[in-house]
């Protein structure tokens, strides 16, 4: 069996790189400001009721992770209370937190936005609250504004 093999040689007319982006770049141009381009988007009430939702949500509970000093953590309520008090009674201007994880009663102070804006106000309360922590909580950014400046 006898295979036959075919050469071709064919010529190419070449256009210069150069001129071949400046005729594609005109074109592109040219259909540009010729041709208008409109969209619609349909929006189901579902997601549009959603959204709505999730709006109101964050104007109302602006609230994200940031920075507490936790100055005890303890399962006796007793202790807690009065650490509570005497907090307090040293520092009357700043509003502490009790709160009630089961089975711990934390006492936190402060709302910080990084750990390193906590830290000279923890090591003033380590002075009189050898015990005290930075650790992370939900803060509200009224509570920002107050101590993280």
């Amino acid at each position: 069996m006898n295979r036959i093999y075919s050469t071709m040689t064919t010529t190419h007319t070449c256009i210069p790189v150069f001129g071949f982006k400046l005729l594609i770049s005109f074109v592109c141009c040219m259909f540009f400001q010729t041709t208008t381009l409109s969209a619609q988007i349909v929006e189901e009430s579902q997601i549009t009721a959603l959204m709505d939702r999730w709006t109101n949500y964050n104007a109302t509970h602006q609230e994200l992770r940031g920075y507490r000093i936790q100055i005890l953590a303890s399962t006796d309520r007793r202790q807690a209370e009065t650490m509570k008090r005497k907090f307090e009674l040293q520092y009357r201007d700043l509003p502490i937190e009790f709160v009630h994880n089961y089975p711990y009663y934390h006492l936190k102070v402060g709302a910080f936005m990084t750990m390193q804006s906590a830290r000279p106000f923890l090591y003033t309360l380590q002075q009189d609250f050898p015990q005290a922590i930075v650790v992370t909580d939900n803060v509200m950014m009224e509570e920002l504004l107050q101590f993280d400046q």
